[in-house]
């Protein structure tokens, strides 16, 4: 894998990130070329690192992929991309299901029922028809923040959690492992005052953040769970001024896009003291090679963690994390 990580982009993979994330139906699918389509759950640039994954294997592979996701987190628009890949008559799907929710399940029901395989990346359904499901653990990577918090305030404090969907699994399994690490080593020390959602907004993280400031002035630490979540508090706590007061730990490296900075400027700054690190490339890559492995015939694991690794001044900037935070960047 790592030689993949390090290597000049192809012009193909050049390509297929600078194209729409729409559906392309197939077209140019040679009759004996495998088709699979790869179903996300939002265009947020977290997202990009796993489309590239998902090409660089579909280019070793030689197979055809199509790369879909909803501007933002909307469940219903993508259980329509579900049904519209097993219309298209994909051979497999590989999805990071927004929901585990019942339109959800039994669309990928309705794909097992029609011969094609789901296999989801990032998060996990309840359904048996799913053939595998390749993400972080994620209630250890809550552990690892909560580790994270302790050393920051190791005399406890009190805590806010900015979730970005409370439905999701993804947040409930990162907010149980957090507070368990808590409860575990610190007792009654650490105090969760707040939990809100903010649906995986920015914007919304960053107004719900500056209301925490400024209505909890014992407030001493924000956890948030997603990238959005923490770029949002991430600006809240800049923009207030309250890095020295209030303390954050999150989920998820952001690079600079947009109207935001990058996440290593904002700890260099001190307004963000640790970052939860995932590697979406890897689930992008190994969910479409998975998906070809079981097309061919071949078994699968159920369950594959791809690893979650706290990022902090200390450590932003030795090699093995500047391959996580960068997976196809070359020297």
């Amino acid at each position: 894998m790592r030689k993949f990580t390090k290597r000049l982009l192809s012009s193909l993979a050049l390509g297929a990130l600078a194209a729409s994330f729409a559906v392309t139906g197939g077209c140019g699918k040679k009759d004996d070329e495998k088709y699979i389509v790869v179903i996300c759950k939002s265009q947020d640039e977290y997202w990009d690192s796993t489309k590239q994954g998902a090409f660089d294997a579909a280019e070793e592979l030689d197979i055809k992929l199509d790369f879909n996701a909803p501007v933002n987190e909307d469940s219903e628009q993508q259980v329509t991309m579900i049904y519209d890949a097993i219309n298209m008559k994909a051979d497999a799907i590989v999805l990071a299901p927004i929901n585990d929710d019942e339109r959800t399940i039994d669309a990928v029901k309705k794909a097992a029922a029609s011969g094609i395989p789901v296999i989801t990346i990032d998060d996990d359904i309840t359904c048996d028809e799913r053939i595998a499901c390749i993400k972080t653990e994620n209630t250890f990577g809550g552990a690892i923040a909560g580790r994270a918090v302790e050393n920051i305030m190791p005399e406890g404090g009190d805590i806010a959690i900015v979730s970005h969907t409370v439905t999701s699994k993804t947040a409930q399994l990162r907010t149980e492992g957090f507070k368990s690490q808590l409860e575990a080593d610190g007792g009654e020390a650490y105090k969760i005052i707040r939990t809100e959602d903010c649906g995986g907004d920015i914007q919304l993280s960053k107004e719900i953040t500056k209301k925490l400031i400024n209505e909890n002035d014992g407030l001493t630490m924000i956890y948030t769970t997603n990238q959005p979540s923490t770029i949002g508090a991430c600006q809240a706590i800049a923009e207030e001024g309250a890095g020295a007061r209030v303390n954050l730990v999150g989920f998820d490296f952001f690079n600079k896009a947009g109207d935001h900075e990058s996440a290593e400027t904002y700890i260099e700054s001190g307004v963000l003291d640790g970052v939860i690190v995932q590697n979406p490339y890897n689930m992008g890559y190994l969910g479409v090679r998975y998906a070809h492995k079981y097309t061919e015939g071949n078994k699968v694991s159920a369950n594959i963690d791809t690893g979650a690794y706290l990022v902090t001044k200390d450590n932003m900037n030795d090699a093995d994390i500047q391959l996580l935070l960068y997976p196809t960047k070359t020297k």
